[in-house]
């Protein structure tokens, strides 16, 4: 007899949500005790491996596509609308919902018998704020990703809501075991291409330290695609830099590592960040990275002046400035990526799935003999 787990996502395809909640799955799957399952609204191919062990339910027919306004409409009906059939015919498990509007939905149509997680993998909206407060009074727990996350939405919560647990528990990464390979002059940035990512400002700080530095030979690589692909790269055209930013597109996760083995400084441009994952493992793979110092995130992660360099948000100049400093000063670019090794460790699997199992086992629910 196990405990039943089930995840309820949208899809497992796109990026780093994804890639959280397979990894997650993956981990909990370990444990003997644990029957794990993921519902999927969108039929969709796994950016990672699933364990076999896992079994994975469709909701709908729908497929993972590129749409029309009218076909999004449409599709979100019949989405929310399968979130609420499936909770309702959901008994004496852990529920792990990975999307606000799947929360609210399964907080207002969830029994008793249900111990439900819910989770929340970006930087959250007024609207989501909102919801938080307004529409969680039947989630037993919502784990933030982030210490300042916590401080910002408990304190609104609990004027409504003292049922809802809130302890810190982030993502985490696998530990990885590999040769050292000598490096080359790249500076490496990867992200889905999309507006959030700020690949835009990330060319605009790369073409004034190519003006400034007519000589160098170092290059930028960006690992990714989206609906930005096509903009990005004619932003690099327009500004005559194909010769010194290189599109790498999108990689399958261990590519995406040997060229991180390769580089020697990760960039982080994003205009909001819950939780950078890829930064992280860009720390794991001894990279100093430089970041813009958004309203949450990257300041989670990264020791300013010991792992990296966080920039405030905006400042373009400040931010070449620290990627020139890496570049230029190999003594201090070996100290901080060792540094950011050793820190990248208190976000290891075996640390962080404590958390995660301490929760679960702590959870009052019936057990699944199917």
């Amino acid at each position: 007899m196990s405990k039943k787990i089930i995840f309820i996502a949208q899809q497992l395809e796109a990026g780093g949500l994804e890639k959280a909640v397979i990894t997650l799955a993956n981990a909990l799957n370990e444990r003997e005790d644990y029957d794990v399952r993921l519902y999927i609204v969108l039929h969709s191919k796994p950016i990672i491996p699933i364990n076999d062990g896992i079994k994975v339910v469709f909701l709908t027919e729908r497929l993972l596509k590129k749409e029309s306004k009218p076909e999004r409409y449409i599709r979100k009906l019949i989405e929310l609308n399968s979130v609420r059939k499936a909770i309702r015919n959901i008994h004496e498990a852990v529920v792990i919902s990975t999307r606000n509007e799947y929360s609210t939905i399964i907080s207002s149509n969830t029994d008793k018998s249900n111990f439900i997680i819910a989770q929340l993998h970006n930087d959250y909206s007024p609207k989501e704020f909102k919801d938080f407060c307004n529409k969680y009074q039947h989630i037993n727990v919502f784990p933030q990703l982030n210490q300042t996350f916590k401080e910002e939405i408990e304190p609104a919560m609990r004027k409504k809501n003292n049922f809802t647990q809130l302890p810190v528990i982030p993502n985490f990464i696998e530990r990885q075991a590999y040769a050292d390979e000598p490096r080359e002059n790249y500076v490496i940035a990867v992200g889905g291409f999309n507006k959030v990512k700020g690949f835009d400002r990330l060319v605009e700080i790369w073409d004034m330290s190519c003006r400034k530095n007519q000589n160098t030979n170092w290059k930028l690589l960006i690992a990714g695609d989206g609906k930005e692909f096509e903009n990005i790269k004619k932003i690099i055209e327009r500004k005559n830099l194909n010769d010194r930013i290189t599109l790498l597109g999108r990689l399958k996760n261990e590519d995406v590592f040997k060229y991180m083995r390769k580089a020697k400084v990760y960039a982080l441009s994003s205009y909001s960040e819950a939780f950078s994952f890829v930064s992280l493992e860009a720390m794991h793979n001894k990279l100093p990275v430089v970041a813009f110092d958004v309203r949450t995130g990257p300041k989670n992660i990264i020791k300013d002046g010991e792992t990296g360099f966080l920039v405030k948000d905006g400042d373009l100049t400040g931010f070449a400035a620290k990627i020139e400093l890496l570049m230029n000063d190999e003594s201090l670019r070996e100290k901080m990526g060792l540094a950011a090794t050793v820190h990248s460790e208190n976000f290891l699997k075996e640390n962080v799935m404590k958390k995660w199992f301490e929760l679960i086992d702590s959870a009052n629910i019936g057990v699944a003999n199917e």
